[in-house]
């Protein structure tokens, strides 16, 4: 049974609003003996045996399917594909935690128990390793975007198996988690955003795949393929028009060995792309060859949408509801940036970039050691500043990088 509910709790495409609790305990897995897990502090899961008055703590035995190990440290190590896990030697009392009692794993093949010392049996005894499990690369637990509704909530996408969102309050509680269906070990990192009514879209990156997340946690509508003229789409980069009733995704489209750069129009309600535009073939200089990707994309006041490619910057124009109608649809030119194809240092594989701001004045992009202040009319450069500490590198096999 689950003790101490808490307020936050958990979502999934095949389910909603789960609960969560700080303990989870099966009672009389032995006789008078109840098993206890919970989260450790730092790293790992606690599970603990309570001992009531009446059992016998020779009877718990835990049994393996693989060979396990005891090392110096009177620890049990336990081989996996990603690394030992490691059960440290329990920590065992009664009453406190200042009244300990002696206590050591026994193992005998596969099959781990505990030797316990002398101790009150009128009284419960509390037998508590840790298990620890293997230490992943720092990339694993980052926080890839984070964005904000109309009241203030906060939501962040992170991880990369799965991909997760977490919503926040104004005052930073946690109030829900969500994990999507999308993971960088096959489809690569994709975009996020979401409107003021707080509901999110997220979407896979290298297979155009889009989800939308209810202002609760719950899963509202999936997409995994969403349509489109052009083959092969691509997910990179997401912004909504000004009044919301529209989603612009910068990406890619084409052929395998001719990828060129694209923005579709997605339906907020169905995420079926509605039409897309073209924005220019991917250049045979590039690595690799012939490809083109939307890396930037953002909203303008004036109606316009300002995108980034490897090596163009530009503007498209459309009137979605009340939005204004620019005075030009569409512009592109050469930012002088030369992008690489992975045009960034600090994602864990290729993605898009949240590189482009603008104002009702300006278009703003950053270059990794600078700010750049751009005309609206034609993305040429007014001015720049320096970024103390930042960096813009040259990558292996051609192109640029912006650093962290």
């Amino acid at each position: 049974m689950g003790k101490e509910i808490q307020a936050a709790y958990y979502s999934y495409p095949e389910a909603s609003a789960c609960r969560a609790y700080q303990r989870l305990v099966y009672q009389n897995i032995y006789p008078f003996i109840d098993l206890e897990y919970t989260v450790h502090p730092l790293d790992g899961l606690k599970y603990a045996f309570i001992v009531h008055p009446g059992a016998n703590p020779a009877q718990i035995q835990l049994k393996y399917d693989r060979p396990v190990s005891m090392d110096l440290h009177k620890d049990i190590l336990i081989p996996t594909a990603f690394g030992p896990v490691r059960d440290h030697a329990p920590f065992s009392f009664q009453g406190d935690t200042s009244r300990v009692v002696a206590s050591c794993f026994t193992l005998n093949g596969p099959t781990v128990g505990f030797q316990i010392g002398a101790y009150d049996h009128s009284q419960t005894l509390v037998i508590d390793p840790w298990t620890q499990s293997p230490n992943f690369a720092t990339n694993w637990d980052v926080v890839w975007e984070c964005e904000r509704d109309g009241a203030g909530n906060a939501y962040a996408l992170g991880g990369i198996m799965p991909m997760q969102i977490l919503k926040y309050s104004a005052t930073g509680t946690l109030l829900w988690t969500y994990s999507t269906p999308f993971d960088t070990s096959n489809v690569w990192l994709g975009t996020f955003a979401v409107d003021n009514a707080g509901n999110s879209y997220v979407t896979a990156g290298s297979v155009a795949q889009i989800q939308k997340i209810s202002p609760a946690g719950a899963l509202l509508v999936n997409n995994p393929s969403p349509g489109g003229i052009l083959s092969s789409a691509e997910f990179w980069t997401i912004a909504f028009n000004c009044d919301e009733t529209g989603l612009v995704i910068g990406g890619t489209g084409g052929a395998l060995f001719q990828l060129d750069a694209v923005v579709y129009n997605v339906n907020t309600t169905t995420l079926n792309i509605s039409n897309q535009q073209f924005i220019s073939n991917g250049p045979t200089t590039s690595i690799p060859p012939n490809l083109e990707e939307v890396r930037a994309i953002t909203s303008a006041p004036n109606g316009k949408y300002y995108f980034m490619t490897h090596d163009t910057i530009g503007y498209l124009s459309d009137n979605f509801g009340g939005c204004p109608t620019g005075s030009s649809s569409f512009y592109k030119g050469p930012h002088g940036a030369g992008w690489g194809y992975k045009c960034e240092n600090f994602r864990y594989d290729n993605a898009g970039i949240n590189a482009l701001a603008t104002t009702a004045n300006h278009l703003y992009m950053h270059r990794g050691n600078e700010i750049q202040k751009r005309s609206l009319q034609d993305g040429s450069l007014i001015q720049s500043n320096a970024i103390p500490g930042g960096q813009f590198a040259s990558v292996f096999l051609g192109g640029n990088q912006t650093r962290s």
